[in-house]
This record gives C-alpha cells, sequence and structure tokens, in this order.
C-alpha cells in the first residue's frame, strides 16, 4: 500500500493567484529580534488556537514561533517548528513542573523555500486523549510523531498575567528564530472542529488556501500578528479601537527657603470626565535642591502606578504616574518624594476607550534636547513631559506629540523649566521620534513618555529589527507581494553561513549554488535581481560567477563552460576571478575584458526573451541597454533557468542578492519583474502524489 507524505501546497503562492493575500512577512534572521507582550488579565488556561504561518531559513533546529517562561525552572511553553521537519509543541503545566512535548507531521521545514500554515487546537477539557490536542498542517490533519499529552482539564503555562513572547525563547541566553513569519494568531477559548470547517483555510483542487481569520473569537487575551509592517511592529489587528487623552490640568507648587519645605500634595485638580474606563495620567517633575524622587502617588485616593521616569542629579527628574479613577471630576494628586523639592509641576491626562496599562515607555537625559524614540499601535495615545534646569523659564519645542503645557511663565527663582505634551494616533508609529528641544543652555533635562493602547488590544513591544518584506504566502503581483526567491541552502554540501532569510552566504568552500524559483527565459517581461559583493572570506582574490542554470541540469564541476547536461564550475555566467572577468555564454563561448568587481559592488542581472544583459554599479556592460534591446551579453539562452551562483574555490566572496523583496539600488529595465511566484505563470501540476509517490515494499 503507498504511503503518502504529501502536503497540499498554499494556493496563491505558486502562481495562481486568488483568494485572500497577506501584506508581505516580518524577517527574523536569529539576530536578538522579538516581541513581548504581559497579558493584564489572565483567561483560558486550558482551551486556545494556535494559527502561524511561516518559511524557515534554518531547517536544522527548533525554531520558536510562541513561548511563555518565567526565566527560571526547568521548563517553558513553547509552539513552533522542530527540526527534523515537525510541528513541535512544548505544553507545560502552569506550576512548571511537567511537561507534555510531542511533535507532529514530519513534513514542516523541511523546504526552506515553502510556506507552511500550522493550526493547533488545544483543549485540555476534553475527555478523549486524542481531542485535547490536534494539529492540521496546510489544511490535512497531522499525526503525532512522538510525544506526551496532558491530562485531562490541566491548566497550562499560557494564558497567564505574565509575559509572552514571539519569535524567541524566554530563557538567559534565547534562542532567536530564523524565518519569515506572515502570521501568528492565538484564539484565547476557541474549540475548533477542523481549519476549514471553522475558517481558517480551504481546500481548493488538491491545494490549501489561507482565509482572512480577523473576524474569528479571540477572547480576551488573543491576538492576530499580519504581514510584514504589522510583524515588524508587533501590531494586534483582530480588533480597532481608540485611545482619547484629553489634557485636563497643570499645576506647579513653588516654596521658597529649603527643599524639604515641599507640601508634596495638588488639590482639587480637574480630572476630565467620570468614566469607567478612565485611566488618570499625572507627568510630574520636581526641581532645584535634593536628589528626591517621587516615591508614591495617589490620584482621588487611588495608589498610582510608575509608568517610566528619568532623574539627573539633584537637578532634574521627570515621571509619569497612572491610575485607573472611575468617578469624579476632581481630585487631590498627592506626591511623595524620596527627598524634598522646592518646586513641583505636574501635568494631568484623563484617557479612555485604552487598555489600563501602558505598553511601552521610555526616556532620555540629554541636556537641553532629551530625545527617545517610542513605537505607537494605531489607536493609541502618548504622554510625554520634560523637565529642563535652568536659571530662568525656558520654551520647549516637542518633536512628535503635540505640547499641551510648558511652564515658561513659573517663577524665575525654582530653576524649573516643566513641559508636557501628547498625541493620539491613528496609524502605526513604528519607531516615532519624541524630543522635547529647550531654547535655552540647560545643565540638565530629562524626559519620560508611555503609550496606552486602544481597549481590546494586545499589541506586542518590539526588541531589535524585524524586517517587513514582501516575502508573502499569497500573490499580489500588482502590489509586489509573493513567495520570493532566495538561496537554497540544502543544494549545497558545504552550505557556508547563510543569513538574511538566506539572501546572504559567506561561504566555506567552492559553492554551486541555485535560487529557490525557476524562470522561462523567454518571458517577454524579463526577470531583474541585484548582487553585492561582499569582502573576500579566503585567498586574496574574489572569485564569483553571478548567472542562471538549467533547471535540468546538475552540478559537475569539471569545465570551465557551459555543459547542456548539467551545471559546471563556471554556468551561463559573469564570472570574475582576479582579473579574469569573462562572461560565460549559453551555448559555451565567451567574452572577456569586462568589469571587474569590488567590494560592496552591486551587479544587476536581466534575462528577457533568452537575452542577458549585466550592470556594474548601474553601468551595462558591453554597452548594453535592455530598454532598447540592444547590445545584451547573451542571445543564446533557452528553457527554463533558475538564478545561479558559484564561489571560486581558494578565492570566495561573500554576497548577497535581492530578488525584489526589498528595494533596489538601481532602477530595473522598464517592465522587469521580480522573482517571485505571484509573476509566475500558474502551475500545471497541482498535485504531486498523483505523478510521485511512494511505496512500501512487500517482499
Amino acid at each position: 500500500m503507498p504511503i503518502h507524505n504529501f502536503i497540499a501546497p498554499l494556493i496563491g503562492s505558486s502562481g495562481q493567484g486568488g483568494g485572500y493575500v497577506i501584506e508581505g512577512s516580518g524577517l527574523t534572521d536569529d539576530s536578538s529580534s522579538r516581541l513581548d507582550l504581559t497579558f493584564g488579565t489572565a483567561d483560558s488556561r486550558r482551551i486556545m488556537v494556535f494559527d502561524f504561518i511561516v518559511k524557515v531559513n534554518d531547517v536544522s533546529g527548533f525554531q520558536y514561533v510562541m513561548c511563555s517562561y518565567p526565566g527560571t525552572g526547568s521548563y517553558e511553553f513553547a509552539v513552533g517548528v522542530g527540526g527534523g521537519g515537525t510541528a513541535r509543541l512544548d505544553l507545560t503545566d502552569s506550576s512548571r513542573t511537567n511537561q507534555y512535548q510531542s511533535l507532529w507531521g514530519g513534513t514542516v521545514a523541511r523546504d526552506p523555500s515553502a510556506y507552511y500554515h500550522v493550526v493547533a487546537a488545544i483543549d485540555t477539557t476534553q475527555a478523549t486523549e486524542a481531542d485535547r490536542v490536534r494539529v492540521w498542517i496546510n489544511g490535512a490533519a497531522a499525526s503525532k510523531v512522538s510525544g506526551t499529552i496532558p491530562a485531562q482539564n490541566t491548566d497550562l503555562y499560557a494564558g497567564g498575567a505574565y509575559n509572552h513572547r514571539l519569535l524567541a525563547s524566554m530563557d538567559g541566553s534565547p534562542n532567536y528564530a530564523d524565518l519569515y513569519a506572515a502570521r501568528i494568531a492565538w484564539l484565547d477559548n476557541l474549540t475548533i472542529t477542523n481549519p476549514e470547517t471553522d475558517g481558517f483555510g480551504e481546500a481548493v483542487g488538491n491545494g490549501w488556501q489561507i482565509n482572512d481569520i480577523s473576524g474569528l473569537a479571540y477572547g480576551t487575551i488573543g491576538f492576530l500578528i499580519e504581514g510584514g509592517t504589522d510583524m515588524a511592529a508587533g501590531t494586534d489587528s483582530h480588533t480597532t479601537g481608540s485611545a482619547t487623552s484629553t489634557f485636563t490640568a497643570s499645576s506647579t507648587a513653588y516654596q521658597a527657603g529649603a527643599p524639604t519645605n515641599w507640601a508634596g500634595n495638588f488639590d482639587g485638580i480637574s480630572i476630565g470626565t467620570a468614566s469607567a474606563d478612565r485611566v488618570v495620567v499625572v507627568a510630574i517633575s520636581g526641581n532645584n535642591g535634593s536628589t528626591g524622587v517621587p516615591s508614591a502617588v495617589t490620584i482621588a485616593g487611588n495608589s498610582a502606578t510608575l509608568a517610566g521616569s528619568t532623574y539627573v542629579g539633584g537637578e532634574s527628574d521627570s515621571s509619569i504616574w497612572y491610575a485607573t479613577v472611575a468617578t469624579g471630576t476632581t481630585a487631590d494628586i498627592d506626591i511623595t518624594y524620596s527627598a524634598g523639592k522646592q518646586s513641583v509641576s505636574i501635568g494631568v491626562y484623563a484617557i479612555t476607550g485604552c487598555n489600563p496599562d501602558p505598553l511601552d515607555t521610555s526616556g532620555s537625559t540629554t541636556a537641553d534636547t532629551p530625545s527617545t524614540t517610542i513605537t505607537a499601535h494605531p489607536g493609541s495615545t502618548l504622554i510625554a513631559c520634560a523637565s529642563h534646569a535652568v536659571a530662568s523659564g525656558t520654551t520647549t519645542t516637542w518633536t512628535g506629540p503635540t505640547e499641551d503645557y510648558d511652564e515658561d511663565d513659573a517663577p524665575t527663582t525654582d530653576n524649573c523649566g516643566f513641559t508636557s505634551a501628547s498625541s493620539d494616533y491613528s496609524a502605526l508609529q513604528d519607531e516615532i521620534t519624541v524630543t522635547a528641544s529647550a531654547d535655552g543652555t540647560a545643565a540638565t533635562s530629562s524626559m519620560a513618555c508611555a503609550v496606552w493602547e486602544a481597549s481590546g488590544t494586545n499589541h506586542f513591544l518590539k526588541t531589535g529589527t524585524i524586517t517587513a518584506t514582501n516575502d508573502s504566502p499569497t500573490d499580489d503581483a500588482a502590489n509586489d507581494k509573493g513567495n520570493y526567491c532566495t538561496l537554497l541552502p540544502i543544494s549545497s554540501p558545504s552550505p557556508g553561513t547563510y543569513s538574511n532569510g538566506n539572501l546572504s552566504l559567506s561561504p566555506s568552500s567552492n559553492e554551486k549554488l541555485p535560487g529557490t524559483i525557476a524562470f522561462d527565459s523567454s518571458d517577454s517581461n524579463g526577470f531583474y535581481w541585484e548582487v553585492t559583493i561582499g569582502a573576500n572570506v579566503a585567498g586574496t582574490l574574489t572569485g564569483l560567477g553571478i548567472g542562471v542554470a538549467a533547471t535540468n541540469g546538475k552540478s559537475t564541476g569539471n569545465t570551465y563552460q557551459w555543459e547542456n547536461d548539467g551545471y559546471d564550475a563556471k554556468p551561463h555566467s559573469y564570472f570574475w576571478q582576479g582579473t579574469n572577468t569573462d562572461y560565460y555564454k549559453f551555448d559555451s563561448t565567451s567574452s572577456t575584458g569586462h568589469t571587474a568587481f569590488a567590494d560592496n559592488d552591486i551587479v544587476g542581472f536581466f534575462i528577457r526573451n533568452g537575452k542577458s544583459w549585466v550592470h556594474v554599479n548601474g553601468t551595462w556592460q558591453n554597452s548594453g541597454n535592455p530598454n532598447t534591446d540592444t547590445n545584451p551579453m547573451d542571445t543564446t539562452i533557452t528553457g527554463m533557468v533558475c538564478p545561479y551562483f558559484v564561489n571560486g574555490g581558494a578565492n570566495r566572496s561573500s554576497f548577497s542578492v535581492n530578488f525584489g523583496q526589498s528595494s533596489f539600488s538601481y532602477t530595473p529595465p522598464t517592465g522587469a519583474k521580480n522573482l517571485c511566484t505571484a509573476n509566475l505563470p500558474a502551475p500545471t501540476v497541482t498535485d504531486p502524489s498523483a505523478y510521485f509517490s511512494v511505496g512500501t515494499h512487500t517482499g
């Protein structure tokens, strides 16, 4: 009986088009990038669904998609892609005394050029063990390869009011994911039968088409992070809302004499209109004469929480405190300093429509122009304050938020220049710069800021850089979205070091390496890509060939010229080794005397209608001009070809390639297409198992 090990292809990512479009993916490159969120309220610890769509760059080890772990102890809760081609679930119980690890499928992430859609449904309330954990890969039910399942009614270490992390582990030396993440979703307290009947996707022919899941039930702590822009910033898009801030009051208390004269309270301060979800924010600055900082704040008798603070010497401190105050329109605000202050100023805000705790805080202590960056997701509000220690009143100019209060009319003897500012944001403000510039010279300055997100959203806090790319599991040629060509590490016996989403290589030996996508060399629009030359990693000369190879061949490695039946040491390519700058044509002839490469040069390669053109730093070789179809390097290219790269043995160079995942350095020829699935014709064969399969030998 034949054994089929076939995963349905994702419809819409192989040139078929149609269906829901995911706008790119976020690239993590095993380089200290992650997303973090601490849930404000715990919810279901027994019922949850995880949905993620990834293209894995490194197929050798466990790639974290989501985890939770307090930093100490034996076990973590984790969901991701395991080495050996499995979906892996590490389901740790709430006490972290037991971990139920299971591997599913055996076919995920074996192909670094393919996206995989994994849906994992967990429901420990089920009496039948097989119903407590179920996994689907591209719509097909996956079998448990190994591992254990939690006992009935086990509370898991996920969904609590503690930190949860995406794309990295949470131990002392985190393991960072190396993949393209197009979608990561957690649907809290949701029970499903299978992903097709419950809206995650649908079978189309012999493939699996991804659905829009924004309308599903996410519960209290669910989230949906999808597409390049949102993945890069950690933006939850499963719901929308708007946090609105209102500046309600400001006040400065100054007392002559010793700093210990600070009285410590502001009475009858306006806090805006009463509302059940109102968060009252107090921005505070104390100046002159002591090293004190606020140690406690109460607002209408409610103990306030410190969002963030900065402090410089005995002159300047800035801090932001907040508390939920549902009733009343005025409040007494009492501030306790750790040491006396001569002057204290406050700016007061009422925020409604927000989560009660800020997602992110930041600050700066740069004199005169304290500046920082912070991310504000759609529907969020930013509160900031600053203090400048000056000999007289000063005016502050804000970059980022809008100024609400500037204490330039305060007594000149208080050495205090306090200001506060705010802004509401309807669209993502990733890495917004917040600066408070004094118009005079300040001995010291301090600034603090905090962002509150819209109620019901579960945005994540970004650390490091997650790169937004056009690489997507779904095709949209008009907007350059699709599954893009990369280098193919598994094709090389000595793969070297790959990075940048398998777009960069530092070779360890002589490399003969194809790209992951083939195309018709007779295409009338043509395909264009660029290669950036890196440093020599061996030898003293650069030895690198950039070109294409036929898809019906193999690597023979024994001649310089092209062999019709296989790859060779130098395929149809622009090849440079030292002073040898030859172009090897598809018909085994060559030309010489072209521009040599140098470190950081950018080489552009273009094929259209069986012809090729090459430029070095924008200068087309052979006096060519693809826009006028003149002087190509070669006119003999035929059939299906793929990008191909050769490193020259003892003289090897690192390099990076761009097939259109990001902006090109030089303008491509008119009409040229990026090398991705959106620009390919629909495949003739959509079910490989109908033509190729594996059977067991029965003897």
